[in-house]
């Protein structure tokens, strides 16, 4: 007698080897999923903190907003200014 094949290996595999259900979903794999994501997520940082974050930071450097003491150069115009209504 030839034995059943219908047992199910884990919660996510059948005896076949093929994923019962949807596999992105199942519990035993998602500590392996969330450390794949992890370590492309920081892969994916390191690589663009070394080429378009360098790229970026040239471009908006000059485009920084003025500060106080680059107003206040105007501030003598603005008050010798006095207008009457």
């Amino acid at each position: 007698m030839a034995a059943s094949t219908d047992k199910v290996v884990s919660t996510c595999v059948d005896s076949y080897g093929s994923a019962i259900g949807m596999p992105q979903l199942c519990g035993d794999w998602m500590a392996n999923q969330i450390f794949w994501l992890i370590v492309t997520l920081v892969i994916i940082f390191l690589i663009l903190s070394r080429t378009s974050f360098i790229i970026l930071s040239g471009v908006l450097a000059p485009a920084e907003t003025p500060t106080i003491s680059q107003f206040s150069s105007h501030s003598s115009f603005i008050s010798s200014a006095h207008v009457t209504w």
